[in-house]
C-alpha cells in the first residue's frame, strides 16, 4: 500500500516509503517482490528446503510460512490524495517487472541451479540505503501440467453501490458476472432489488457507512460500481 499526493513530482516509490521506529519493529521478514505468477514463483521457491526446518505435519508446515517464511508481494495499491489530505483516486494492480526486485527472470532455458543465489537469502541492504540489489533468480519454464487452465473457470464477481432496484446488476448478470453485494438507503428500492437479487448481499444503507463495516473476505470483489444518484444536481440547475 502506497500513498502518494498528486502535487508531488517525486516518484511513487519514493513518496511511499515511511520511517518506523526500531522499537516498533516485531520480527523481521524477508519479502520478494515479483511480477511472476505463482505457478511459476509460489512459496517452495521462494522458501528453499534447505532453509526451512523438518515438519511434523502440514499444519505445522503452514504455520511456518505465515509466521517465519519468506514473504511475496504481487500486488500494489496506490491511493492518491489531494494537498488537503482526502482520497483522490488509486489503483490496485499487479507490480510491473520493472518495479519487482531482487527477482528477474532471464533466459528460460536456464534452471535456477545456474544462477545466483536466491533473493531470500542475498544480504539486506543498509536502513535507510534503498538501492536495487543486482543479483538474479532464474526461474524453469513452467511444466505442461502448470500450463493447464483449470477445468472451471471463476466468473468476475461486483458490487453495485447505490444499486437503486438493480439496474447495473442486471447487466453485470446479463454478462456472466456474479453480483455479491448491492447497496441502497431507499427502502422501497433495497426491497425490490432482494427480489431481483436474491442470492446477493442486501445492505440497506447509507453508502458513506460502507467503508466502516467493510471486510476483504466478506465484500471483496474484482469490481464495485457507483452511480451516484443525480437528483440533487438535476433539482439545482
Amino acid at each position: 500500500m502506497i500513498d502518494v499526493n498528486v502535487h508531488d513530482d517525486r516518484p511513487k516509490w519514493v513518496q511511499g516509503l515511511e520511517d518506523v521506529n526500531v522499537d516498533e519493529a516485531v520480527v523481521k521478514r524477508n519479502c520478494i517482490l515479483t511480477c511472476a505468477d505463482y505457478s511459476v514463483f509460489g512459496m517452495e521457491r521462494a522458501n528453499p528446503q534447505e532453509d526451512r526446518p523438518r515438519f511434523r505435519d502440514k499444519n505445522e508446515a503452514k504455520w511456518w510460512v505465515f509466521e517465519q517464511g519468506t514473504l511475496i508481494c504481487r500486488w500494489v495499491y496506490i491511493q492518491e490524495r489531494e494537498g488537503n489530505g482526502n482520497p483522490y483516486g488509486g489503483e490496485l494492480r499487479r507490480l510491473y517487472k520493472r518495479e519487482a526486485s531482487d527477482f528477474a527472470p532471464q533466459n528460460p532455458s536456464e534452471t535456477a541451479s545456474d544462477s545466483v543465489p536466491s533473493p531470500a537469502r542475498s544480504a539486506p541492504t543498509t536502513p535507510g540505503k534503498h538501492k536495487r540489489d543486482n543479483s538474479l533468480e532464474v526461474v524453469q519454464t513452467p511444466t505442461k501440467r502448470q500450463r493447464q487452465l483449470p477445468s472451471k473457470i471463476e466468473k468476475y464477481t461486483m458490487g453495485d453501490i447505490f444499486c437503486g432496484i438493480g439496474g447495473t446488476s442486471e447487466g453485470a448478470r446479463s454478462a456472466d458476472w456474479r453480483v455479491s453485494f448491492g447497496i441502497e438507503l431507499d427502502a422501497h428500492a433495497m426491497q425490490a432489488y432482494r427480489e431481483n437479487f436474491p442470492g446477493a448481499l442486501h445492505l440497506e444503507m447509507n453508502a458513506h457507512e460502507f467503508p466502516a463495516i467493510v471486510k476483504r473476505c466478506v465484500h471483496g470483489v474484482d469490481l464495485c460500481h457507483f452511480s451516484c444518484p443525480c437528483q440533487f444536481w438535476s433539482d439545482n440547475q
